[in-house]
């Protein structure tokens, strides 16, 4: 029963990165960013809806903080990336929510230790040094370009702690959130660096895979803490 329901989420997920890379690739071909970068967007938050009711329905020992928090953070992103086109600010806003959703899901996997402070100070640092080193006028962006770059680094951080302390689980939250950090890396030399082209495109490749990654990660966590749980019975 319990390899049919694996196989089930496994099936569901198949189908939704195949769907994320289609509606990527259509945004960035026909650019139509009403339909598609709209359409994009809720087929991410559709896939961790989806994945939350499997692991409800198949009754999964599970975090549910954990998994509430994280799809709630979707749900912010999901604006944040619509509103983004017309009002920068609100849908850069709605994203650092999202983020802070997205911080608290993970603290609710593994709690606060001192050490992760050395993680997010490290990131925090490396975001700094990236944005005044660019030498992008930010002009009175400046200040939300920062508070948005620590929200995100404080988001990396934990993720790297996650990873360090459990590489099941911390994996592919690692690296959904490594590919968010990248994108908003690329979107900030498109946006205000002027250099359109091959960061507009880097920008989306990488921010939809995290996305995808991200919403994933809610089954992906919860099989493997019921795999460890079943295990250690053993």
């Amino acid at each position: 029963m319990l390899n049919k329901k694996c196989f089930s989420i496994i099936l569901i997920n198949m189908f939704f990165l195949v769907s994320t890379i289609i509606t990527d690739i259509l945004y960035l071909e026909l650019g139509n960013a009403y339909v598609f970068k709209t359409i994009a967007s809720v087929n991410f938050v559709l896939c961790a809806l989806i994945n939350l009711i499997l692991i409800f329905a198949f009754k999964f020992t599970t975090n549910k903080k954990f998994i509430i928090f994280l799809f709630i953070g979707q749900i912010f992103a999901c604006l944040g990336d619509i509103l983004l086109i017309d009002y920068f600010m609100i849908g850069a806003i709605l994203f650092a929510i999202g983020h802070i959703f997205y911080l608290v899901s993970f603290y609710f996997l593994k709690p606060f230790k001192w050490t992760d402070l050395a993680f997010i100070f490290g990131t925090v640092a490396i975001s700094l040094i990236v944005i005044f080193a660019s030498g992008i006028n930010l002009g009175n962006m400046l200040p939300l370009v920062i508070a948005y770059a620590v929200v995100i680094s404080c988001m990396l951080g934990k993720s790297f702690t996650l990873f360090r302390l459990d590489k099941n689980i911390g994996t592919i939250i690692t690296f959904g959130t490594v590919l968010f950090f990248l994108s908003d890396m690329f979107l900030m030399f498109n946006v205000f660096g002027g250099m359109g082209g091959v960061f507009d495109v880097l920008c989306l490749a990488t921010y939809y895979p995290a996305e995808y990654f991200l919403a994933i990660s809610i089954s992906v966590v919860t099989l493997c803490l019921n795999f460890k749980k079943r295990t250690d019975k053993n």
